[in-house]
């Protein structure tokens, strides 16, 4: 399965890297870095490879180590412009599971961009993970909020997220942190309300 990590703030560089090592154990293939900047919108940097630290830094970052891809092109090695996070202006996704080929529509080249679509059309990105009824993990902001959610589906235990939270800062990872607390299935958790200064959540 894929990996994900959310950094918030500036936690401390040794919690970071344990995030960021969690997260790069489930996804060799490629990887990507969401960065979001003063003007509120996202940017993404995708490579080849092992999740590595970012080459920039911000107070809200969002990593995706790229397992595999489904839907029209299956295979372990998709084209690089699939590696996530999807970004689009103030919206990004980054999402751990497979949606089933049958609920994806032709013009979507790749199944995790249908969460992006949903909240372009003002809808509940969750929503698509829900009716998909698969396991994983969805990170994502709207804009005002970045969020947190995890569904099982029928697995139970599938595709954990754990939440770190210090003073000012907040870290999330697929793999396992000292000091961290497990994402429930069903639970919608905003992690950072993001205006002009990004505010880890309570």
């Amino acid at each position: 399965m894929c990996g994900i990590v959310v950094i918030v703030g500036r936690p401390p560089s040794r919690a970071a890297q344990v995030a960021m090592a969690g997260a790069a154990q489930r996804g060799p293939h490629q990887h990507g870095w969401g960065f979001r900047y003063g003007d509120g919108d996202w940017r993404v940097l995708r490579r080849d490879g092992r999740l590595e630290p970012p080459p920039a830094l911000t107070d809200c970052m969002i990593g995706h180590a790229r397992l595999a891809t489904s839907s029209r092109r299956p295979g372990d090695r998709p084209p690089l412009d699939e590696a996530q996070p999807f970004e689009a202006g103030r919206a990004i996704i980054a999402h751990n599971g497979t949606i089933p080929e049958g609920q994806v529509p032709d013009d979507v080249d790749v199944d995790s961009r249908l969460t992006l679509r949903a909240i372009l059309d003002d809808r509940d990105p969750l929503e698509v993970l829900i009716v998909a009824g698969r396991p994983g993990v969805l990170v994502w902001s709207d804009g005002p909020t970045l969020w947190a959610a995890r569904v099982d589906g029928d697995t139970i235990g599938a595709h954990p997220f754990w939440i770190r939270t210090g003073p000012g800062w907040l870290l999330g990872s697929s793999g396992r942190m000292p000091g961290a607390d497990l994402l429930e299935p069903g639970v919608r958790r905003p992690l950072a309300a993001l205006g002009e200064v990004v505010t880890p959540a309570e």
